[in-house]
């Protein structure tokens, strides 16, 4: 009886470097675009917020936004402000957080000891 090695299904580290780099840079380039969208208004409109979540009601609005993480404000009246950009973000499936938090961990930072 003949038995195959078992596959590596494993990348040869110059692969994987690879792999990586090809990552950052399709994650670069769409992050470009998605800050290059013209914006209309730095926040969305009552019609917009409505049509995320579905609900027509202040109070209903103000749950679903609670329920499912989204980051936004109130206004006096009560209103719920969201801006613009974190929607697009959080649409596109972008954790705004999750992005500051993988700059940190990849040890990019702004060297302003040469800055006058």
């Amino acid at each position: 009886m003949h038995v195959r090695p078992a596959a590596s299904h494993a990348r040869p580290a110059h692969s994987q470097v690879a792999h990586q780099s090809n990552l950052l840079q399709w994650r670069a380039s769409n992050m470009t675009a998605i800050f290059e969208l013209h914006l209309t208004s730095e926040t969305l409109s009552s019609d917009e917020v409505a049509d995320i979540t579905g609900c027509i009601r202040r109070a209903d609005q103000l749950a679903w936004l609670n329920r499912n993480g989204w980051i936004f404000h109130t206004n006096k009246a009560g209103i719920p402000i969201i801006g613009r950009m974190f929607a697009r973000m959080k649409m596109a499936g972008i954790n705004p957080a999750t992005l500051a938090s993988s700059a940190q961990a990849s040890g990019w930072s702004i060297d302003m000891s040469k800055v006058r």
